[in-house]
């Protein structure tokens, strides 16, 4: 089992400030209908975060929960896993932190 209680919160403000492209324009999150978590995850480096977003189709249709990684040195937003993986805010919210906690070991292995 991955230790997650070392894992450092994040305001994803913080991402949305640092990053330069499109992600989070309002046109782009309104267009995907797309919300995304206040609080994030970062590594003990600094070096990349993981945050949770979520999108629906329209009014009626359920919401589902993406895990996506910022790379602060590239200035890079991808997914963790499958677009929509998650059908819970708190199922995707714990794979994004035992990411975290993933990173920092293998960077700790490699120090």
């Amino acid at each position: 089992m991955i230790d997650t209680s070392k894992v450092y919160v994040i305001s994803t403000d913080t991402i949305k400030n640092a990053h330069n492209g499109y992600f989070f324009s309002p046109n782009n999150m309104r267009f995907f209908r797309s919300r995304v978590s206040q609080i994030g995850y970062i590594s003990n480096d600094r070096k990349i975060a993981t945050f949770v977003t979520s999108e629906c189709d329209n009014d009626k249709s359920p919401r589902y929960y993406s895990v996506r990684i910022y790379n602060f040195l590239d200035d890079n937003i991808t997914n963790l896993g499958k677009f929509q993986e998650y059908s819970s805010s708190g199922a995707a919210h714990k794979a994004a932190k035992i990411a975290i906690a993933k990173y920092n070991l293998n960077s700790e292995v490699k120090g």
